[in-house]
Parts: structure tokens; C-alpha cells; sequence
């Protein structure tokens, strides 16, 4: 997004333009969620600060279109409606001239984080008079006074903006959204399409740094929970991984460099030539497959042997090898449409 140009900002004081009162203090304790419709507002940055809807009727409600701010966290959110409050150490503030366009709150509430925000922390916390005081620079128009038209204007294009960028993302998330259609694949036992042999156990007090990959029975990071020196059962790259025990039974990750698996996992070498994107085709039809040990104690290799997965196949009912890797990189190509749209929301 391009900078906002802010040199002919002018400099203003909050109280120049802002009333401030505190906010009453509901105690958590009172607080019975649902039992009405007006807002029960907090200093948190969730939900836009809200906790709770609650019947406020024996509570004098602090207006809306205003600015409701943490003394303690300093977290700033835009009120639309009449709320109430948990803590006197909030206070709320408002435009002296009564505008009520949330886009202009949305911008001054951008201005006064970026200026403020490295001042006010939890040993220094903030309070209406403190805030009063100090100053922020805001666009001003040809007669010197705040500029609330561009203010409104800037966050609409803004907005604008995001809604075209999130129709992008969308559009190019719904024309991935076809299933396939695998009613004319054929079934392979895992045996005829891999060697399947057991990981090598090794303690924490056995490893030694280095720079091996070391393969857990993880769901995270492709498996990797260390990395080691020790190579007595290093296994070469082009294999995959399957956790056939622990939390998440059927895990399966592809390597393209050595590694050594822990024994909570099976080592699957290709019986075909494999690169990364048959692999991970072929990775996540495995994981289903071991979904159904999950309930079972574990994905006994003599039984992983066995398992059938689904593929789609040639017309001599060989694997259709290349279909897979043409697949996965049309849906490379369309995620990576996708990553880039983000960076300019």
C-alpha cells in the first residue's frame, strides 16, 4: 500500500478536539450474558472489546460513536452503539463537533496508535487528562482545521480496496473448490507401491547436533523435531514418513534431504520414480487411510503393508504418475495466486 504522504499535517491537541469521560466499572461478577442487547465493553482487542450483551437498565450508558480506550492496555475500539464498561480506568472519548462516520473514527484511531502507542504502557497507563494533554498531527484542509472529508474518503478507498482484494482471493479460492472426481481411480496396496521399514529409535541424551533432520512423531513442521549428527540409520532423501503411533496416526510428510526417523514412524521408499509433487499427492490419501487406526493402538506396519489407497491410474491401470504431478502443480500455481494478492491488501 503506498504511504500516506503526512507533510502537511498540522499539529493538534486531543483537547482541541476530543471530550473525554470515564467509563462506569461493572464488575465481571454482575455480568449475565444475554440477559439484554446493549454491549458490555471491555480493553481487549477481541470481538472489538466486546464480552457480553446484558440488560443494562440499572446502568447509565456511555454513548456511541466514540472511542473507547484501555487505561491500562491503551487498546482503542470504535463504538457504534450506547455500551457499558467493566473498569473506570477505560474512558471514552468523542469529536466535539459530533461527527458520527465510523471512517473518520477508523482513521483517527490509526493516528493516535501510531503516535501514542510507544508512550503509554501497563507502568505508565494512561488517563483521560493525561491523553487530553498530549497531541497528534491529522490532514488539515484549506482554512487550517482537520481535514474529515479526506479522513472519510481515505479509509472508503481503503475499504474499497480490500473488499475488490478479498473478491480475488475468493474468486480464486472457489475455482479451486472442484473435487476430484475419483470414482475411476483404482485401489494399490501400499506394499506394491513402497518398501515400508520401521524408524530407528533414539534418545534425547543419544543425539548429537548437527545438521541431519530429525523425524518425529509430529504434526508440525514436516515432521522435523531436531536435527542431529548421528548417522547410523540415516535414510536418503526422496522417501516419506508416516506416523503410524502417538496423537495423529497417518501423518505423512515427503523429504527431499537425509534424514533419521524416530520409531513412532514408518519410512516409505518409492518403488517409482517420485519428486516432490507425486509425493504430496499421494501424502494426504495416505494420512486418510491411517485415520482409521486412530482408534486402534497404532498403524502396524504389517497392516500398513496391506492398507489400499486410492489413485487415479493409466488406461493399462498402472498409476497415472504424471496426472499427480500436473495436479499439484495447477493447485502450486493457484495458491500461489492467492499469497500473492495478500501482501497488497
Amino acid at each position: 500500500m503506498k504511504k500516506i504522504n503526512t507533510d502537511n499535517w498540522k499539529k493538534f491537541q486531543i483537547k482541541e478536539l476530543f471530550v473525554a469521560q470515564n467509563t462506569g466499572n461493572i464488575l465481571s461478577r454482575d455480568v449475565v450474558d444475554g440477559s439484554g442487547l446493549t454491549p458490555y465493553v471491555t480493553a481487549s482487542a477481541y470481538n472489538n472489546g466486546v464480552t457480553a450483551h446484558i440488560d443494562a437498565s440499572a446502568y447509565a450508558l456511555i454513548p456511541g460513536h466514540c472511542i473507547l480506550i484501555g487505561g491500562k492496555t491503551f487498546t482503542m475500539t470504535y463504538q457504534k452503539e450506547p455500551f457499558v464498561s467493566n473498569d473506570s480506568h477505560n474512558f471514552e472519548i468523542h469529536l466535539i463537533n459530533n461527527i458520527y462516520s465510523d471512517k473518520v473514527y477508523f482513521f483517527l484511531i490509526t493516528v493516535i496508535r501510531a503516535s501514542l502507542r510507544s508512550k503509554y504502557e501497563w507502568s505508565d497507563a494512561v488517563t483521560k487528562d493525561k491523553f487530553l494533554d498530549d497531541y497528534i498531527y491529522l490532514p488539515v484542509n484549506s482554512e487550517g482545521n482537520p481535514d474529515w472529508v479526506y479522513m472519510e474518503k481515505y479509509i472508503s478507498n481503503l475499504d474499497n480496496g480490500i473488499q475488490c482484494k478479498f473478491k480475488s482471493l475468493t474468486d480464486i479460492k472457489n475455482s479451486s473448490k472442484n473435487k476430484l472426481n475419483i470414482s475411476t481411480w483404482e485401489k494399490f496396496p501400499l506394499s506394491t507401491l513402497f518398501r515400508i521399514v520401521k524408524g530407528s529409535r533414539l534418545t534425547k541424551t543419544e543425539m548429537k547436533d548437527g545438521d541431519f533432520a530429525y523425524i518425529g512423531a509430529s504434526s508440525f513442521n514436516n515432521g522435523i523435531t531436531n536435527h542431529i549428527s548421528n548417522k547410523e540409520h540415516i535414510h536418503p532423501a526422496g522417501c516419506l514418513t508416516v506416523t503410524y503411533n502417538g496423537s495423529d496416526i497417518g501423518r505423512t510428510f515427503y523429504h527431499d534431504y537425509k534424514f533419521w526417523a524416530t520409531d513412532d514412524v514408518n519410512v516409505l521408499y518409492p518403488n517409482f520414480e517420485i519428486n516432490k509433487y507425486i509425493a504430496l499427492f499421494i501424502a494426504p490419501i495416505i494420512k486418510s487411510i491411517g485415520q482409521n487406526y486412530v482408534y486402534k493402538d497404532k498403524w502396524q506396519i504389517e497392516d500398513m503393508k496391506e492398507s489400499l489407497i486410492p489413485l487415479p491410474t493409466k488406461n493399462d491401470h498402472t498409476p497415472d504418475w504424471e496426472y499427480m504431478a500436473d495436479y499439484m502443480k495447477s493447485l502450486e500455481s493457484r495458491t500461489s495466486n492467492m499469497i500473492n494478492v495478500i501482501p497488497t491488501i
